[in-house]
């Protein structure tokens, strides 16, 4: 009889269990749509905490991917190797969305959205 018990209640918790993997990964955020562009490296960002040490880089042709609420096509880059932050220069890079872990709080990124670089050619 014991046995019979313990069986049930293993065939309760295994949907259970099977609901709770479902609900966790399920709430990954998608960063799988990459985007490429040949972009522009303006300026320092000039924007304390967090962003310090980032750049403004400009997107230089309509490229999919990119938020729409951009001013004049630019950035705050998240994730720049430091031999590319350099006023001016030319780069290919290929981007996507950051996620909340990688989105840097600062004052005015509003202004300008933020795109996380995974590679630069």
């Amino acid at each position: 009889m014991r046995k019979l018990l313990e069986k049930k209640s293993i065939f309760r918790i295994i949907p259970l269990l099977l609901i709770t993997f479902l609900a966790f990964t399920g709430c990954r955020e998608d960063n799988s749509a990459f985007g490429t562009a040949n972009a522009y490296v303006l300026q320092h960002a000039g924007m304390g905490g967090p962003c310090q040490d980032n750049f403004l880089v400009k997107i230089l042709a309509p490229t999919q991917g990119i938020p729409a609420n951009t001013t004049d096509n630019i950035f705050m880059e998240v994730n720049l190797p430091e031999q590319y932050r350099v006023k001016n220069r030319s780069i290919t890079i290929k981007f996507r969305t950051p996620t909340a872990a990688e989105r840097l709080t600062c004052t005015g990124t509003e202004k300008f959205p933020q795109l996380f670089i995974e590679s630069v050619q």
